[in-house]
């Protein structure tokens, strides 16, 4: 789905799958912006219960000027990015709007893979997001999350990803995210964050990361469910 410029759109109860599994790039929701002088982005698009896999591409890649992009209960699983995409599972890095209002919250990220870039993670982002209540497992070759400042991410599982919770991934500009902005995630060693283990969820090997009663120091993160089948 390419989307330079649209606005209010809904998109729900889809299963996006397949999308540049040739030789070309492909994303799975691809939100952009119109060309010079008016630089008009993409704004106020809901996606909600959808799932995106088997992506070449960007599952998600959203992109300039845009605002208000809001991603909720998404299922993303089983994506394989390619060496020429941008990195990120959520690729958001070229958002450049403090104020951009982007949202994803009560989703799952899980058993995707990334092409080798220093700063590839599954929450890739500019400016302008605010990620909480996901669960983010089992992801090759990428850190959880990395993001500019004011970008948001708080109340997420991170869980088994193969490069870590977080990367600054140094690129000279001392903007990414800090400790004011990343903070109460399960998964993380630094700041204000929780140190996952195994023993926090009902089972990590079957992908359900609800947490236990015992664990009161999510409360919302009991109610996600990371059981998958193929």
């Amino acid at each position: 789905m390419n989307v330079d410029e649209a606005h209010h759109i809904r998109l729900l109860n889809s299963w996006i799958e397949g999308c540049g599994t040739g030789r070309k790039n492909g994303e799975g929701l691809y939100v952009s912006h119109s060309v010079e002088p008016k630089w008009r982005g993409g704004r106020d698009i809901y996606v909600k219960d959808t799932v995106f896999t088997r992506i070449k591409g960007e599952p998600i890649n959203i992109k300039y000027k845009t605002r208000n992009i809001v991603l909720d209960r998404i299922l993303v699983y089983k994506n394989y990015a390619s060496v020429n995409n941008d990195p990120g599972i959520v690729s958001g890095q070229h958002t450049d709007l403090s104020d951009a209002g982007h949202v994803i919250k009560n989703s799952l990220f899980i058993d995707n893979r990334g092409h080798d870039n220093k700063f590839n993670a599954v929450f890739l982002f500019g400016k302008g997001w605010t990620a909480y209540n996901n669960v983010i497992a089992y992801n090759e070759n990428m850190y959880c999350l990395r993001g500019l400042k004011s970008s948001k991410a708080y109340a997420n599982t991170c869980y088994g990803n193969e490069r870590g919770f977080y990367t600054t991934a140094e690129d000279g500009t001392n903007q990414t995210m800090g400790a004011d902005e990343v903070m109460c995630n399960i998964g993380g060693d630094l700041w204000n964050n929780i140190q996952a283990t195994k023993s926090l969820f009902w089972s990590v090997d079957k992908r359900d990361f609800r947490l236990r009663k015992s664990t009161s120091s999510m409360k919302d993160g009991g109610k996600m469910n990371g059981t998958l089948t193929d």
